[in-house]
């Protein structure tokens, strides 16, 4: 079975979604260098994503 390579781009940070309490940073994700999306992620999201990849 192949390794899926999983790597992380960020794209943007937004203050006001922070003053919402909603994820404030823009995460570009990439699956092989193709794009898979970009997600909203909060501190604690990053954090666990460096944790698994």
């Amino acid at each position: 079975m192949n390794e899926v390579i999983v790597t992380f781009k960020f794209c943007r940070f937004n203050p006001v979604r922070i003053e919402r309490g909603a994820p404030a940073a823009q995460i570009q994700v990439f699956e092989d260098g193709e794009s898979v999306g970009l997600f909203w992620m909060n501190t604690s999201d990053i954090q666990r994503n460096i944790q698994d990849y």
